[in-house]
């Protein structure tokens, strides 16, 4: 085992997209990064993206609500 990825904050959700091959990560500080990993197990087709949360990021949950569909709440009153 050895260090592939580092990312800067402590993971909130981590989830495996079998259908392509995909990891996707959301940090404590509400960042989602999706990589995929090639043959030699280099990151490949990074991406990182600010997500909007409610007024408690720190309390996010998500699950799989679909193929490729992320649902994530974070102590809203409405979802």
């Amino acid at each position: 085992c050895s260090e592939r990825y580092k990312i800067q904050a402590p993971i909130s959700l981590m989830g495996y997209l079998h259908d392509t091959d995909t990891v996707v990560v959301i940090t404590k500080t509400v960042i989602l990064a999706r990589f995929s990993l090639d043959v030699e197990s280099r990151v490949t087709n990074e991406y990182k993206v600010k997500l909007s949360c409610g007024p408690q990021p720190e309390l996010l949950q998500g699950c799989w609500a679909g193929p490729g569909v992320l649902a994530t709440v974070s102590h809203e009153s409405m979802v």
